[in-house]
């Protein structure tokens, strides 16, 4: 087995213990695999702000490709969101608790009982559109609950039936 000396921390270790580099003569990175991850480690840190505002502006005029990815990542890792759900009950339990009182609070007492049946039937019918299509279908509120500068009410009239990729891809957003 071959061995290759460390730059960072001296020691020699074997070839297997270093990151592959392609532009170096051995094929191999200068830094074991522990001294590349704790010097990565320490960059991000000392740029953390600069390196978080990079990934957001580079998401934000990539849209699709990062869709795709998180498309992707989805289909090989089916189990990640059983897996978040499991291990973050508070913040899922927060989550889905304020997502409720918002949508109560923005239910009025004015609504009648036609509404109501009105709304609940919409819910069956995107229930039913997505066990006889195979794809998903979300009930939309057309004016989200909770947009940035405008925000709808639970009510009838506020209620569409959309593939749930388009309900995705909206985001809770409404253009003014």
């Amino acid at each position: 087995m071959e061995t290759k000396q460390c730059l960072c921390c001296k020691a020699t270790k074997l070839k297997s213990e270093f990151t592959k580099h392609s532009q170096k003569k051995d094929g191999l990175y200068t830094y074991c695999k522990t001294c590349k991850s704790e010097q990565d480690r320490n960059s991000y840190l000392k740029n953390k702000e600069a390196r978080i505002a990079y990934i957001k502006s580079w998401s934000l005029q990539n849209v699709g490709k990062t869709q795709a990815y998180k498309r992707k990542y989805k289909e090989l890792n089916p189990d990640v969101d059983k897996i978040y759900k499991r291990e973050n009950k508070a913040t899922v339990n927060f989550m889905n608790a304020r997502r409720r009182a918002n949508t109560k609070n923005r239910t009025p007492s004015w609504l009648t009982e036609f509404d109501r049946l009105k709304m609940k039937c919409y819910y069956q019918v995107a229930s039913m559109r997505s066990r006889e299509s195979g794809q998903k279908w979300h009930v939309d509120h057309i004016i989200p609950l909770q947009g940035e500068n405008v925000c709808g009410l639970h009510v009838p009239n506020n209620l569409q039936i959309i593939p749930a990729i388009e309900n995705m891809r909206k985001n809770n957003h409404y253009e003014v």
